[in-house]
């Protein structure tokens, strides 16, 4: 993973909680070749480039 921005000092939740991922596919929780992560700092959204599905979730 490679952090742009950020202190030095970050740190990881060993929580977590899933939201897509029950499999690769088209399906509304699935990605297909996922490329691109991007989180919003404000709202704390996290947006994923799903390639081959020709989307952003």
């Amino acid at each position: 993973m490679n952090i742009s921005y950020g202190p030095g000092n970050l740190k990881w939740s060993t929580t977590a909680t899933t939201i897509i991922g029950n499999g690769y596919g088209s399906g509304f929780n699935q990605l297909s070749l996922p490329t691109g992560l991007f989180l919003e700092p404000k709202t704390q959204i996290l947006y994923i480039s799903d390639n081959s599905n020709n989307r952003i979730q």
